[in-house]
């Protein structure tokens, strides 16, 4: 679990839990229920998977947002070569843009009670205005469980966003899921679905407590 802690503009303390803590601990019962059997059967082999692929996942983040904060297309590790040669048509393509990029933003939503730290806010080949980036690595099938915890998180940021930049508004949200073999990109233009998926995201947090106080 992971908890953000700061000072606002009004002298006063927040301690927040961030979005990736609350969307594992208010994941939907039959996701929650797949994960418990997996580790339930094969309890050392899913474990190691699990931190294998959160390894890999981290390397693919930390070479993305190094390229982008950089403005070029850096080395490939070999750990995640056959996942970053994915990637690399699409950042290329990014990198072209003329723009301000921000990578490894945190933002604090103190009227929600969150934060997080988002992955990528650039502009878009094509739409205009900013758009919110998610980026997802996975060994080998992209779930739909995935796109849609992707979706809410990107959204999720997107909300908390005005708080730090009022006036650099978000139009749009891409979650890109990696894997060895492909790259999706899902791309979220409608301001009505963005607002669909936020208010999913605020009925997953509402929960949140719940869930927290049951660990005990």
């Amino acid at each position: 679990m992971r908890w953000y802690t700061f000072w606002d503009d009004q002298g006063q303390f927040h301690r927040l839990p961030s979005v990736t803590t609350i969307l594992n601990l208010t994941q939907p019962p039959q996701a929650r229920a797949q994960l418990t059997q997996a580790l339930a059967n094969h309890p050392l082999a899913s474990t190691r998977k699990r931190q294998t692929s959160r390894q890999r996942g981290d390397r693919l983040d930390q070479w993305f947002k190094a390229c982008c904060h950089q403005g070029k297309l850096l080395p490939l590790p070999p750990a995640i070569a056959p996942m970053g040669r994915q990637l690399k048509p699409y950042l290329t393509q990014l990198l072209a843009l003329p723009q301000p990029l921000y990578t490894n933003q945190p933002v604090f939503n103190p009227d929600h009670g969150y934060a997080g730290t988002l992955d990528l806010v650039a502009s878009h080949p094509l739409t205009p205005g900013l758009v919110l980036y998610e980026l997802k690595s996975t060994g080998y099938k992209i779930w739909p469980q995935a796109i849609a915890d992707a979706e809410l998180q990107a959204a999720a940021y997107a909300l908390a966003w005005p708080h730090q930049f009022p006036d650099l508004p978000i139009t749009a949200l891409a979650t890109l899921h990696v894997t060895p073999y492909s790259l999706k990109e899902n791309l979220i233009l409608d301001p009505n679905a963005i607002a669909q998926l936020q208010g999913q995201f605020l009925k997953r947090l509402r929960g949140f407590g719940a869930a927290y106080r049951q660990m005990g």
